[in-house]
């Protein structure tokens, strides 16, 4: 294979909509998962999830793109030690780190997976973390994208209470290390290699009572997210969170260019409108200033259920307010000049 190559076979499925996967690898060596709806020449959406995520989790978005407007191709990939990704390869260290996790490191990935693909410019839709991604690549490689969506995200991960607390004080500061000296393992390093479901069985209750908590989603898909979750490597946990609480656009998003729409949510858990969209809305209002970018957003608040309810929509907007997301998506690519 060249240095940057995908498994390209044809799928039996064809036309709008199709589904092909495929393992790309990159010049950097990394061996990046993807799953895409097609290869029509037109303009892809880019899906690029959170922190802990796979590309499983756009299931409810494609599903309802797919009802709105089946002409918008996609592809969606597993980040670097997620789902069917590789782990970077890094040097033995005594404590935990953010290499091979930084902004850089995934924007790399999501432009080298283009290359592999074929593909000179996508629509980046960004989740979370994916969202963050998304900024970097906007303002590293604007000329890859035609278009920038971000979703429940931030321009300021620094600190963030919630990870403060649950992951690094709860997770790292005291679970983790208990159950590595109880075990006679080293901490972090021991434990690296192993899964949650492989380390201790307490951790998968923490990950059902704590981490992958979504009211008002799909309970299915909530219970696969804890057997996914369960299964990425604490390498991965450690570099990734470590990664997260260093990332900041804020001020480099004044230069932005690239024509984007911002999503956010009312009950937002994790990145709060206040301050995190204030924030954020800030820095694209000095960018339109600045440079005259084309950008809108949009609040999610209460959206309608399954059983004609109504449910607030918070952090996990691809789960909880889909349709909504697939219609101001493709709304938003409709407006995009070619």
């Amino acid at each position: 294979m060249s240095p940057e190559s995908a498994d390209k076979s044809p799928s039996p499925a064809t036309g709008p909509g199709a589904l092909r996967h495929g393992k790309a690898r990159l010049a950097s060596g990394m061996e990046i998962a993807w799953s895409r709806s097609g290869d029509e020449p037109t303009v892809p959406l880019l899906l690029v999830h959170g922190i802990t995520d796979n590309r499983a989790t756009w299931a409810p978005f494609t599903d309802a793109l797919r009802r709105v407007a089946v002409e918008i191709p996609w592809i969606s990939q597993d980040l670097r030690g997620h789902g069917g990704s590789s782990l970077p390869v890094l040097a033995p260290s005594a404590h935990i780190t953010a290499d091979g996790f930084r902004l850089a490191d995934y924007a790399a990935d999501a432009v080298g997976l283009l290359d592999a693909l074929g593909i000179e410019r996508a629509i980046l839709v960004g989740h979370s973390l994916g969202g963050l991604i998304g900024q970097e690549v906007a303002l590293s490689h604007p000329d890859r994208l035609l278009g920038l969506v971000m979703v429940a995200t931030t321009s300021n991960a620094r600190d963030n209470p919630l990870f403060v607390r649950d992951v690094k004080g709860e997770l790292f500061g005291r679970r983790l290390p208990a159950l590595a000296e109880a075990k006679g393992l080293r901490y972090p390093g021991g434990i690296a290699g192993f899964t949650m479901r492989q380390l201790d069985p307490s951790l998968m209750t923490w990950l059902r009572d704590v981490w992958c908590v979504t009211p008002g989603a799909d309970p299915a898909l909530c219970a696969a997210a804890v057997e996914w979750t369960a299964d990425i490597p604490l390498a991965t946990w450690f570099g990734a969170f470590a990664g997260l609480l260093e990332m900041e656009t804020t001020d480099r998003l004044a230069d932005l260019r690239v024509p984007s729409l911002v999503i956010s949510a009312a009950r937002d858990e994790i990145f709060p409108v206040e301050p995190d969209q204030r924030v954020l809305e800030h820095a694209m209002s000095e960018a339109h200033r600045r440079h005259g970018t084309i950008w809108r957003n949009c609040t999610y608040r209460a959206v309608a259920s399954s059983d004609d309810s109504r449910h607030d929509v918070g952090h996990a907007v691809p789960w909880q307010a889909a349709n909504e997301l697939a219609g101001d998506v493709a709304a938003f690519v409709k407006s995009l000049p070619r």
